[in-house]
Formats: structure tokens, C-alpha cells, sequence
């Protein structure tokens, strides 16, 4: 396994991390009564992680079963707890609110401290104000770590960019969690002033939201041959050095085996030693300019600028475009109907109104430096995605 240190945690991270949100009945209420199978799953996945050297483990209340299952799988394998790293997140309440929350989260998990607690989800205005505000979120965690509750504070995110900048420069969090893959790069700049502060960097969702990539369509396994397009995404994040651990929603035992492959060394003669960095060689570094090509070559390629915001009528042009891109430069057409199906224009995670309830206000014209239209596109991309929902 590979480590890293977590920004200014100063904690020797595996840059592979046990995602808790996918167990078999992890949503199923009540939620502190686990079934014998789910608890299998759980002990057999999570066993097998640690023995391959994954020391830090992801929860959240808002994860349904997932605190309570991992506190008994850490019971029932006699873990000991002060070799793991444990992240859990708390929701954005009040102080007082958020303070019982955590003495919730240790009694679930049944340990005396948490590493890491997140706020999760600072998605947009109203969740910073909640956060910052007198009696807010930030208070409650700070109370928790003043009597050793919690030993760092860190924040999630699936907010736009300024948003994301604007709660990093408070200098308040010692970590970020946030997206970015090769298929959204939007967020880097998040990532060089999390760096520049010494903050930890933990990338959430790279298989799901960074395109599905567990089900790739076969372009996308073409384009990334002789890998399979998880190697070729985690080998491109692990390349940066500012990025510290990722994400990983393992159910099953054997899909640690792929992620494995991303750092494993194929010019050494033991095939257990741990890759050299750079982790963009040559073949990776081919791969990446054959992705780049396709996507450059798509009708109408959408750079994702973003100024051709803000919408009127707030659709999320960059990311509508950005869907339409991956469809056709990727085949991703599932991931791309999918993830554009789940958009709504008040949903702080998934935020955007229909692309067909553009008014042709034509307002995004003189902002977008490519020069595209905009409008039309938006309506062809919502046609394109309709028709391809009878198959998804």
C-alpha cells in the first residue's frame, strides 16, 4: 500500500480509503438493526482492506446504517482502533445540534474519538451561512475538538467552485473532500489552494460520479487499453502529489483488486511492490492524449469555462455540456442520462433545471468564448438525453 500525509493532520494516510455508503441494506430503517448478511459483507470487505493496508475508514450519520455496522465489524474483528483512521460527517445544524451529533457518532461507532469529522455537504450560500454563523456548525465541531472529541475538522462538497474556494481560504478545515477525475477537472483549483494552506486532499466518488466507471462502455475500454479506465483514473489522480487518499465504494472483496493494480510496480520482478512514481508513464500518458482527442474532437466541445453563467432560469450549462461531451465523445451514455436525470434546480448536491426550459434569453452568447450556441445546444441535449432513456 501507499501513504500519504493528510495536509496538516499529519496523518499517514493510505491513499486508498473504505467508503461506508454501499452496504447491502445500509439504508434500509431502522437503522441500528443490521442484518447477519450485511454484517458479513461488512467484516469480510472491510478485513480484506485493512490486510491490504487501507488504514483509513469512511462513514457518516447520513449514511444510514453505515456508523453502526462499522462499529460492530470493528468489535467483531477486534480491530485496533488506534491503527485506523476514522472520518465521519456530521450534518449542518446548530452548535448544540451538532455537538450531540457527535457523541452519537462515537457511541455508533463505538470508539472514544473520531480522526476526522466533515460538515457534510457545504453545497451553497445558505449551507456556509449555517455553517459560519454565531450559534452554527462550525461551533459545535470546534467544542467537540476543544475536549478531544474530534482531532480535525474538515468539510465535503458538491458545490460550485468559488463556493468551495470561499470555505477553503477561511483557513478553519484541515481537510477538503471534494470531486474531481479526469472526466471534471473544474475543481483543481480548489486543490492547489487546499495544498498551498497544507490542507488534506480526499477525492469522494471517483468510480461513480467521476462516469460510472465500474461499467465502462466499450469505447472507453478501447480508448484506455490495455488498463481499465479505474486504473487510468486513479493513476492520473495519484499523480498529483497534493491529492492524498480517495474514495473507494467496495461491496465485495475482489473489487480491491483493480484499485490495487493503479499502484502496483509491473517493472519490478515481485508483483507486490508498490508502483514508482510518477504514476503517469508513458502508456498512461498516451492514454491520456488519446481521452483528450475524443473529447476535443466532439461537435460543439464545451470547455466547461463557466461563463456562460449565471442562468436566468438556472440551468447548469456547464455541467449539461459537460454530460453531452462525455456522451458523445465517451459513449457514457448512462452515466451522462443518469446523472443529468438526478439534476434539480433547488437540490444543493445535484443542482440544475432542465436544460429544455432555456427562454432563448441568449444571455450566455456574448460570455462564452467559444463562440457556441448555446441555447440550441442546451435543447439538443435534452432531446439527446430523452431518447436515450428508454435504455437506461
Amino acid at each position: 500500500m501507499l501513504y500519504r500525509t493528510l495536509g496538516r493532520t499529519n496523518l499517514n494516510t493510505s491513499v486508498f480509503t473504505l467508503g461506508g455508503m454501499r452496504w447491502i441494506d445500509g439504508w434500509n430503517e431502522p437503522y441500528h438493526e443490521i442484518s447477519d448478511e450485511t454484517l458479513k459483507q461488512a467484516c469480510e470487505v472491510t478485513k480484506h482492506c485493512l490486510d491490504k493496508g487501507i488504514n483509513h475508514i469512511e462513514t457518516a450519520r447520513a449514511y444510514g446504517k453505515s456508523e453502526f455496522i462499522f462499529g460492530k465489524v470493528f468489535n467483531l474483528l477486534s480491530i485496533k482502533k488506534n491503527n485506523l483512521i476514522v472520518t465521519t460527517k456530521v450534518r449542518l445544524k446548530d452548535s448544540e445540534t451538532v455537538y450531540s451529533q457527535i457523541l452519537e457518532s462515537l457511541e455508533r461507532l463505538q470508539i472514544n474519538y473520531v480522526n476526522i469529522v466533515d460538515i457534510h455537504g457545504i453545497n451553497n450560500d445558505l449551507d456556509y451561512n449555517k455553517v459560519f454563523s454565531k450559534d452554527g456548525t462550525l461551533k459545535g465541531l470546534q467544542k467537540a475538538r476543544k475536549e478531544g472529541l474530534v482531532k480535525h475538522i474538515g468539510f465535503s462538497t458538491h458545490g460550485p467552485l468559488d463556493l468551495i474556494l470561499k470555505t477553503i481560504i477561511t483557513g478553519e478545515f484541515d481537510v477538503v473532500n471534494l470531486h474531481y477525475y479526469f472526466t471534471f477537472q473544474t475543481n483543481y483549483p480548489a486543490i492547489s489552494l487546499a495544498n498551498a494552506l497544507k490542507m488534506g486532499v480526499f477525492i469522494i466518488s471517483p468510480n461513480d460520479k467521476g462516469g460510472m466507471l465500474y461499467k465502462p462502455s466499450q469505447k472507453l475500454l478501447n480508448l484506455c487499453n490495455p488498463l481499465h479506465p479505474i486504473v487510468f483514473n486513479n493513476r492520473f489522480l495519484l499523480e498529483d502529489h497534493g491529492i492524498h487518499t480517495i474514495s473507494l465504494g467496495i461491496t465485495k472483496t475482489e473489487m480491491l483488486n483493480i484499485h490495487l493494480e493503479s499502484i502496483q510496480n509491473k517493472n519490478t520482478n515481485s508483483s507486490n511492490s508498490v508502483r514508482d512514481e510518477p504514476f503517469m508513464g508513458k502508456l498512461e500518458r498516451d492514454i491520456k492524449l488519446k481521452l483528450e482527442k475524443e473529447l476535443n474532437n466532439t461537435p460543439d466541445y464545451c470547455t466547461i469555462c463557466g461563463f456562460c453563467l449565471p442562468c436566468p432560469v438556472k440551468i447548469n450549462i456547464p455541467e449539461v455540456l459537460r454530460l453531452r461531451n462525455l456522451f458523445i465523445a465517451f459513449d457514457m451514455k448512462e452515466f451522462a442520462v443518469k446523472r443529468y436525470n438526478e439534476m434539480k434546480p433547488d437540490d444543493p448536491w445535484v443542482t440544475g433545471e432542465s436544460a429544455d426550459k432555456c427562454v432563448n434569453c441568449n444571455e450566455c452568447l456574448p460570455r462564452c468564448p467559444q463562440r457556441l450556441t448555446i441555447p440550441s445546444l442546451l435543447k439538443n441535449t435534452h432531446k439527446l438525453f430523452k431518447n436515450a432513456i428508454t435504455k437506461y
